[in-house]
């Protein structure tokens, strides 16, 4: 291959499409990440703990689970866990959940703090996935 030939391979790369598609394929991986972040009681966007205001409640998240520190970990029974969903295009990767409860919850902390991710999320998605995954993937594309 000329170099030539190997700039017009460059130039079809989409990054954003290519990030798109490995968080798509990556999705366990993402979920996983997404949920450590929520056992630790992280539930914003910005890292920020969100507090359970009720003591008697607050005492039995804390004996379920200590990591979270008596803030908000989005796990009782597991359901919601277990139903999260990634839904990527374009503009980037989006977290939900089938779980009945998705409404109430994003109703009462807001959709993008609910399952947004940290910036301490996004930099270990970005170190353990996204950049390995890109370069494998553009490495492909120049070498198909």
């Amino acid at each position: 291959m000329n170099f030539q030939e190997c700039q017009e391979r460059i130039s079809t790369i989409k990054p954003d499409a290519l990030i798109s598609e490995i968080i798509s394929e990556s999705e366990s991986f993402v979920i996983d990440n997404l949920q450590e972040q929520l056992q630790q009681g992280l539930i914003t966007s910005e890292g920020l703990y969100k507090p359970l205001k009720n003591k008697e409640y607050r005492e039995y998240k804390i004996s379920k689970n200590p990591d979270a520190e008596g803030n908000w970990d989005l796990k009782d029974t597991g359901d919601f866990y277990n139903e999260m969903k990634i839904t990527a295009d374009n503009k980037g990767y989006f977290t939900t959940s089938t779980d009945s409860k998705f409404s109430d919850l994003s109703d009462k902390f807001g959709t993008n703090d609910l399952l947004g991710t940290t910036p301490e999320t996004i930099e270990r998605l970005n170190m353990k996935l996204i950049i390995p995954e890109m370069v494998r993937k553009i490495k492909e594309k120049i070498n198909a």
